[in-house]
């Protein structure tokens, strides 16, 4: 069974909410190379583009929509279940 690196889903994640490699880079407090290898990573893991680096904005294909639609549910359920 396949398990995702949750550091790769959360760069993934807020890279969807924070709009831009930098401001997501900034918003986890690593390095933007960081960042961009941990989507690469995730990318290859999935063999699926998820981002479209467009210089203007970041993009997310359908593919990276829906994986980020996932994550959330994923860490909303886990707070669900810690707040029990």
């Amino acid at each position: 069974s396949m398990k995702l690196s949750s550091d790769r889903l959360n760069a993934l994640l807020a890279l969807s909410t924070q709009g831009s490699f930098s401001a997501a880079a900034n918003y986890l407090g690593v390095t933007q190379s960081a960042l961009s290898q941990r989507v690469q990573k995730l990318e290859s893991e999935l063999e699926c583009t998820l981002v479209i680096r467009d210089p203007l904005q970041i993009r997310l294909t359908e593919a990276g929509e829906c994986l980020v639609r996932f994550i959330s549910k994923a860490n909303q359920l886990e707070e669900d279940v810690l707040g029990m």
